[in-house]
C-alpha cells in the first residue's frame, strides 16, 4: 500500500527475424543477465524523462540535468522471473492487475470496535526459505487508508495497460501468418509439458483408464512414516523378535 511507482511488462521469449522465423534467447531460464536488464532499462526510462522535459509535459522542481546528476550512480532494479509457457499463469497474474487496485476486497477489513481498517498482507520479510510468506496484519485509521488506496487510483484519461511489438494489432495482423500455432495463444497453445512432447513426437499423452482424460496433475509425494500412525486407529508396532538358537551339523553328521 505504500505509494511507490512501478509497472508490471509481460515480455515475449523471443521474436521474429528479418526472414520471418521465431529466435528464441541464447539463455533457456532468461532474457538477458539481471544487470544487463537493469542497465537497459535505467537507460530508455532517463532517455523518455529528457524528451519529456524538452517538450515541456514535466513540471519539476529540479531539472533533468539535476535528476540524472543524482540517479547516475544508482542502480536500476528490474525484477524479473523465469519464462513460462503455461497460459494459466498468465492469465491469472494480469487479472491481478486488470481488474483491482492496489488490494484485493479479501484484504480489508473494517474493524467497527476499534474503529480501524485492518490490511492483510504477506510478510516477505520474514519468509523461510522454500515456505511461502506468513500472513501479517496492519490496522490504520480509516481516513489514512482511503489516502494510500486513491495514490494506487490512475488518473483519468490514463490508459491501464498498452500493448507493444508483437502484441499490437496492427503488428499481430502484419506477422499473424508467420508465427507458429504452437505459441500462439489458441486451441493448440501448449500448456503442459507432456503437451509438448506430444507435439515433438506425434505420441498421445496418459490417459486415465476408467475416464479417458488426459487432463491431471503431477505432484511429488515426500515419504511420511507417521502416516500411517496418524491414520490407522488401534495399531500397535510389534516388537522385533527374539534370537533364538540355531544348531550347525558339521560334516560327516558330527
Amino acid at each position: 500500500m505504500k505509494y511507490h511507482i512501478h509497472c508490471h511488462a509481460l515480455v515475449t521469449f523471443g521474436g521474429l527475424s528479418k526472414s520471418g522465423e521465431w529466435c528464441y534467447p541464447k539463455r533457456k531460464a532468461k532474457l538477458a543477465k539481471y544487470t544487463s536488464i537493469n542497465a537497459t532499462y535505467k537507460t530508455y526510462f532517463l532517455k523518455g524523462l529528457k524528451s519529456l522535459y524538452k517538450r515541456g509535459k514535466i513540471d519539476y522542481h529540479m531539472s533533468y540535468a539535476d535528476i540524472e546528476n543524482l540517479v547516475v550512480t544508482k542502480r536500476g532494479v528490474v525484477h524479473n522471473t523465469p519464462p513460462t509457457i503455461d497460459t494459466n499463469i498468465l492469465e491469472n497474474y494480469l487479472a491481478r492487475y486488470i481488474n483491482r487496485v492496489a488490494i484485493s476486497k479479501s484484504k480489508v477489513r473494517y474493524l467497527k470496535s476499534h474503529r480501524k481498517v485492518s490490511i492483510c498482507y504477506n510478510d516477505y520479510k520474514n519468509q523461510e526459505s522454500g515456505k511461502a510468506a506468513p500472513k501479517a496484519y496492519k490496522k490504520l485509521d480509516p481516513l489514512v487508508f482511503i489516502n494510500q488506496f486513491l495514490q494506487h487510483v490512475l488518473p483519468p484519461y490514463f490508459q491501464k495497460t498498452r500493448r507493444y511489438g508483437l502484441h499490437a494489432s496492427p503488428t499481430k495482423k502484419k506477422y499473424a501468418q508467420q508465427i507458429s500455432d504452437t505459441i500462439k495463444r489458441n486451441g493448440h497453445t501448449v500448456r503442459t509439458v507432456l503437451q509438448i512432447i506430444n507435439q515433438l513426437i506425434k505420441a498421445k499423452p496418459y490417459e486415465c483408464a476408467p475416464c479417458q482424460s488426459d487432463q491431471y496433475e503431477m505432484a511429488i509425494i515426500s515419504s511420511d512414516r507417521a502416516w500411517i500412525h496418524n491414520n490407522i486407529k488401534g495399531l500397535k508396532c510389534r516388537a522385533p523378535p527374539k534370537p533364538c538358537a540355531i544348531e550347525y551339523l558339521k560334516p560327516n553328521g558330527v
